[in-house]
């Protein structure tokens, strides 16, 4: 919560607060975030190991990394990441059920 500070949320009614507008956007390359910065690279290996990838010609980068605090009443609308070819993203809490948050995954529209 030290992150969120005074911020409830992004300018828009009943969006989430997240770090990417509020300038904390490189948390990888903060200490407290290096393991869990670490985890996420193992997991996106594993994912292009499971598609066939060679590792040798791939160069994976954590470019931006950033908090997304959020009240129940909260959510995070619909957008797009056009700079990356991977995105990740790590609940830190919830069960699981999908009863407390859902990822919604649209195709893009290609023109």
């Amino acid at each position: 919560m030290e992150i969120r500070g005074e911020a409830e949320g992004n300018p828009s009614e009943g969006c989430a607060r997240t770090g990417d507008l509020h300038g904390v956007w490189q948390l990888h390359q903060q200490q407290p975030f290096h393991a869990l910065a670490r985890l996420v690279v193992e997991q996106a290996w594993s994912y292009l190991d499971s598609l066939g990838f060679e590792r040798s010609q791939v160069a994976l980068h954590l470019q931006r990394c950033w908090p997304v605090i959020s009240d129940t009443d909260q959510a995070v609308g619909r957008h797009h990441h056009p700079n990356a070819h991977l995105s990740a993203v790590l609940y830190l809490t919830g069960n699981g059920s999908g009863e407390e948050g859902v990822l919604r995954l649209h195709a893009s529209s290609t023109q």
